[in-house]
């Protein structure tokens, strides 16, 4: 695939070639793919009459400064796209075809340019032609190459820009993919690709498996440093491979670890060879020598866990463990809130109980009646003393006492009856709704005959009966 050393001899071809010549014919072959968001004859109609300004590259892009207004044409050669002259050979690392056959096998483009009209010099007239045999080069027409896209998304360059230590470890150390697939964004160090990438990571004794964020100061110092030498030493032999050093890998990992005489592995300083092998990172292959670049679990590339806390060696019997079910309380464990009685604040208090229990009482807390208590009183100082029901202590009467007493009772347990039902009702009232209870007449009627006490009735009947002799007397005379 071209990469950086072949995208800048391709630039060096059409800048030596059509420097300051005018392109008065385009020659397309129709592409949709290879000719992105093009419309047919756009491409022709904005090149020609325009001449060439310069050829520049930025990682594995290059385009043509074209004088006057309009757009100017930027290439990208994928993993098969080449530049050929014509009587020239193809701008590839590994030649295909002769500059004899025109037009080429493959092409896309043909571009036909000549010198002014007025030029002193003794120009030729030139044709510049774009072979792409797999369509997976792109051709675009960009209206400010340099600070648009797609030049504008590339990292820098490792000839005209190289990225400081500063930046590579930036770029590196925050990510946590292997070092060859990170090597490979374009954003990193543009035009670096696959067998560049190979090559610095080999002569770095990098594994390609190597986690990114994993790497020291100094490894990634030596990385900066092998990738700047090798991307010059490719292009000052203008990405002619048979002008490579032998002890590169680039020698042998085209053909499965062998060298052109059939040697078995690359070449070592000393002398002997090492053994080479293909592993597939992120889709594309990647060549290494297991024994320079040692696996990351070898190196320890990979940052360690924490060890283990050691358990405490004692010569005492070991703490029994404890009941699975039983789990300590974290932060997060949420615990019922304790039950607590606090006493209420005095304007908050409630009033104290009456001493007789309201309708709403339970029927299990009645209280003791006044008639009752009074007759349980009686009982007892009729037994000859003793205690009440309230417990305080009764002295003996005479019998006259006991007889004026036991008559009171019963009117005390009359009355005593009738005012106890009136005050339940009064208090019943009160906590329905604020006293809005509405009794019928006939019903409070009923409720008063039936608490009126024995002594009450007959008294009144008396009465009754009294007044109505002394009627009949009258009514008599």
């Amino acid at each position: 695939m071209p990469e950086l050393p072949e995208a800048e001899r391709a630039r060096q071809v059409l800048h030596d070639s059509t420097r300051d010549l005018i392109i008065t014919k385009v020659e397309t072959t129709a592409d949709e793919i290879v000719f992105v968001d093009l419309k047919e004859g756009a491409f022709e109609s904005t090149l020609i009459g325009r001449s060439v300004v310069s050829a520049e590259r930025k990682g594995k892009l290059f385009w043509l400064n074209l004088s006057g207004k309009g757009k100017h044409p930027v290439f990208h050669l994928g993993m098969t796209g080449m530049i050929q002259l014509k009587g020239g050979d193809p701008v590839l690392y590994q030649s295909r075809s002769s500059g004899e056959v025109w037009p080429p096998k493959f092409w896309k483009f043909i571009i036909h340019l000549s010198p002014p009209a007025q030029s002193s010099s003794s120009a030729v007239p030139v044709q510049i032609a774009y072979l792409d045999p797999r369509r997976l080069g792109r051709i675009r027409l960009v209206q400010s190459p340099s600070t648009e896209p797609p030049v504008s998304l590339l990292g820098p360059d490792p000839i005209l820009c190289p990225p400081t230590i500063a930046q590579l470890s930036l770029s590196l150390l925050r990510r946590k993919s292997p070092i060859k697939s990170v090597l490979l964004d374009q954003s990193v160090a543009a035009g670096v690709g696959n067998w560049v990438a190979d090559e610095i990571l080999y002569q770095s004794s990098i594994h390609p498996l190597t986690l990114s964020s994993s790497l020291s100061l100094a490894q990634i110092t030596l990385l900066r440093d092998k990738m700047i030498r090798i991307c010059t030493f490719a292009v000052s032999v203008g990405a002619d491979s048979r002008r490579f050093p032998k002890e590169w890998l680039f020698g042998v990992r085209w053909g499965k670890g062998k060298g052109k005489k059939g040697e078995e592995g690359v070449l070592l300083p000393d002398g002997s060879h090492a053994k080479v092998e293909f592993i597939t990172i992120g889709g594309r292959t990647s060549a290494f020598v297991p024994s320079i670049q040692l696996p990351p679990s070898a190196t320890n590339a990979q940052k360690p866990k924490a060890a283990p806390k050691p358990k405490p060696t004692t010569t005492s019997e070991p703490e029994p463990k404890a009941a699975a079910t039983s789990k300590p309380v974290t932060a997060t464990t949420k615990l019922p809130p304790p039950a607590l009685s606090l006493p209420l604040p005095l304007s908050t208090a409630p009033a104290p109980a009456p001493a007789v229990a309201s309708s709403s009482t339970s029927k299990t807390s009645k209280p003791v009646k006044a008639g009752k208590k009074r007759k349980a009183e009686v009982e007892a100082e009729s037994a000859g003393g003793g205690n009440d029901a309230s417990g305080v202590k009764v002295e003996k009467g005479t019998r006259k006492n006991k007889k004026e007493k036991k008559s009171k009772v019963e009117a005390e347990e009359g009355d005593g009856d009738a005012k106890k039902k009136k005050k339940v009702l009064v208090e019943g009232r009160d906590g329905q709704g604020e006293g809005e209870v509405k009794e019928k007449k006939s019903k409070r009627v009923k409720l008063e005959e039936g608490m009126v006490g024995e002594a009450t009735v007959t008294g009144a009947k008396e009465n009754r009966e009294k007044k109505r002799e002394k009627r009949k007397k009258v009514k008599l005379e």
